[in-house]
Order: structure tokens, then C-alpha cells, then sequence
């Protein structure tokens, strides 16, 4: 909602697979039922805290891969607001695909960007400074395409078989 203020033309879209949501269900509806411990699919609580933002906010779910690359194919921008991931598969093929991405300073996304500057870091949980990096992202394209191409430049060099395949090598 933050940067749809900013920016009302912009749409998001959300891919990948529902997970359980971060939040218990503390409502008095929950408590009576006994479901106060129980977890809600993810996907449906943010289609119900962002229905306010109607047709900007889409749901694509699972994606094969060539519905993804068609969809990375799309995008102006990725973002991953992840509180952990080791070593996300999906910020490589956003690198891979030369797209600029927002993502937080958590596991490897930080190591992976931050070096070749290919993209925008916050630190995880802050919603505030999410929305505001995203918001310089669509206000500055020519900064953000150079960033895309930072990121191709460095998942082709730094994570490619021919440099990754004979680390592994001397590592076993």
C-alpha cells in the first residue's frame, strides 16, 4: 500500500507456491473455535489485506519454468523481502534474467548483490524501508537498468558451471 500511494500504476505479482503466514489468527472468532495456534495459507491472507489494491495485485501460484521465465520476462523489478534465505534460487534467475532487484540484507541475497551492486538491500521486516526502495527503483529506470545488467554480469561470472562446477571439484 505504501508505494501503490507513491505510485497507483503499478502492479505487483506475487509467484511461487503459498506458504503458511506469518501471523497467528488472535481473533475472537479463533479463540472460540480453538484455532488460536492454528496458521493461515499465506496467499489468502494477503489477498484479504491487500483487496483494497483490487486488479494491481495478482496471484500467478506455482510456475513451471517456462511460465516464470516468461513471467521474469515481464518484470520491470523483483523483489524478495525474505527474513532468511541462504542462497535463494529465485534471486539467481531474476540476476540471470538481467532484472533489478529489491531484496533484504538475510543470508546470501546480500552476498550476492551487494558485491557487484546489482541491486537495492534492506534490512528484513522494515516495511518501510522495502516500500521506499522499491519506490527508487521505479523512479530511477536508468539506474535500475544498469543494476540489472550488474546482476546478469554476476550470476554468469560468479555462479556459472564453469566457475561453480570445479569449486565443487576441489572441494570434494
Amino acid at each position: 500500500p505504501r508505494v501503490m500511494a507513491r505510485h497507483p500504476g503499478m502492479r505487483f505479482v506475487f509467484a511461487g507456491s503459498s506458504q503458511v503466514s506469518p501471523l497467528r489468527d488472535f481473533s475472537p472468532r479463533a479463540f472460540v473455535g480453538g484455532g488460536i495456534c492454528t496458521w493461515g495459507d499465506m496467499e489468502a491472507w494477503l489477498k484479504k489485506r491487500l483487496a483494497p489494491l483490487g486488479d494491481s495485485v495478482q496471484f500467478r501460484g506455482h510456475l513451471d519454468p517456462e511460465r516464470l521465465s516468461g513471467l521474469l520476462g515481464e518484470a520491470d523489478l523483483c523483489v524478495f523481502p525474505s527474513r532468511y534465505d541462504n542462497f535463494p534460487n529465485a534471486c539467481l534467475e531474476a540476476m540471470a534474467a538481467a532484472r533489478p532487484i529489491v531484496a533484504t540484507r538475510s543470508g546470501g541475497m546480500e552476498e550476492m548483490l551487494e558485491v557487484a551492486q546489482a541491486g537495492r538491500l534492506v534490512e528484513p521486516d522494515d516495511q518501510r524501508d522495502l516500500a521506499r526502495a522499491i519506490c527508487w527503483m521505479a523512479e530511477h529506470p536508468a539506474e535500475r537498468r544498469v543494476m540489472a545488467l550488474r546482476a546478469r554480469e554476476q550470476v554468469l561470472g560468479a555462479y556459472s558451471d564453469g566457475m561453480v562446477g570445479p569449486l565443487y571439484e576441489e572441494l570434494y
